[in-house]
C-alpha cells in the first residue's frame, strides 16, 4: 500500500508546467489526452495510454517501461493513486471503475482507502482508471484556453532541448501503446513530431527499426502480465496481439 498511499499525496504543482497545463484544459477528456501525448516526450520508466471504453467512456492506464518487471506493478499501482486524486482536485470527477493487473486480495482495505467507492476490478490487463462519458465532459476547474495556448509553446521549445535519443523516444511511446492496440508507423512519427519516412531513416542509421522496437516492446508487456496479472499465455497472446 505504501506507492499507493504516496501516489496519493500527489499535488497539481508537483508536475510543474505539465500540472498547469492539464489543469487549463477545457475538460477531463482533453486533460487526459494532453497528459497521455507529452508524458512518454520526457518522463522516463513508463507511461499512461488511453482506450476506449464501453457506452462512450475512457480508459487511463498506466505501464512502466522497467528493466526489473518484478516491481512494475508497484510504480503502476502509484501512478493510479497519483492520477485519481489529481484528476479528482482538478475537475471534481471520479472513475467509475478502477482496474488492477493482479488478482484479489484477501484484504482490500489499501484500496478502498485511497480510491473510495470506486468499483475494482481485479485480474485485469490494465492498471487504470476508467472516466465515463459524463465524467470526460466535466470541465476543468481552471480551464483557460490562453493559458494551455501559451504553456503548449513552452513545452514544446523545451522538449526540443532535452529529448533523449529517438530509439529510447520511441520505446517510450510503443510500451504502454501495446495494450492500447498498439500504433502504427504514422502514429508513432506524429507523436515525435516527424514524418514516417524521416523516422525509419532515422532508426535504420541507428541500426534498428520500427518493427523491431515494436517487438521488444510487445515481450515486455508480456513479461509483465505473465508476472502480475497471472493471465494465461492465450490471454496475454490475444491482448497484445501476438498470433499465437
Amino acid at each position: 500500500g505504501f506507492w499507493m498511499r504516496l501516489g496519493a499525496e500527489v499535488r497539481p504543482q508537483h508536475m510543474g508546467l505539465m500540472g498547469t497545463l492539464i489543469a487549463s484544459a477545457p475538460s477531463l477528456r482533453v486533460a487526459l489526452e494532453d497528459l497521455v501525448l507529452n508524458h512518454p516526450r520526457y518522463a522516463r520508466g513508463g507511461g499512461p495510454y488511453l482506450r476506449s471504453w464501453e457506452d462512450g467512456g475512457l480508459l487511463i492506464a498506466y505501464r512502466t517501461h522497467a528493466a526489473h518487471p518484478r516491481t512494475a506493478h508497484h510504480m503502476a499501482r502509484g501512478a493510479m493513486a497519483f492520477g485519481y486524486h489529481l484528476f479528482q482536485q482538478l475537475s471534481g470527477a471520479t472513475p467509475a471503475q478502477v482496474l488492477v493487473s493482479l488478482p484479489r486480495p484477501a484484504d482490500v482495505a489499501d484500496y478502498v482507502a485511497v480510491f473510495g467507492k470506486a468499483r475494482l476490478v481485479f485480474g485485469s490487463p490494465h492498471f487504470g482508471l476508467v472516466y465515463d462519458r459524463a465524467a470526460l465532459g466535466k470541465p476543468m476547474i481552471a480551464a483557460d484556453a490562453a493559458v494551455r495556448r501559451d504553456l503548449l509553446a513552452a513545452l514544446a521549445a523545451h522538449l526540443t532541448r532535452v529529448e533523449p535519443s529517438l530509439a529510447e523516444r520511441l520505446m517510450r511511446a510503443l510500451v504502454p501503446s501495446v495494450l492500447a492496440g498498439g500504433i502504427s508507423v504514422a502514429e508513432a512519427s506524429n507523436r515525435l513530431g516527424m514524418t514516417p519516412a524521416t523516422l525509419n531513416r532515422d532508426l535504420r542509421r541507428q541500426g534498428t527499426s520500427y518493427r523491431s522496437l515494436l517487438n521488444a516492446a510487445r515481450y515486455e508487456m508480456a513479461e509483465q502480465l505473465l508476472l502480475d496479472a497471472r493471465m494465461s499465455i492465450a490471454e496475454i497472446a490475444q491482448t497484445l496481439g501476438y498470433s499465437e
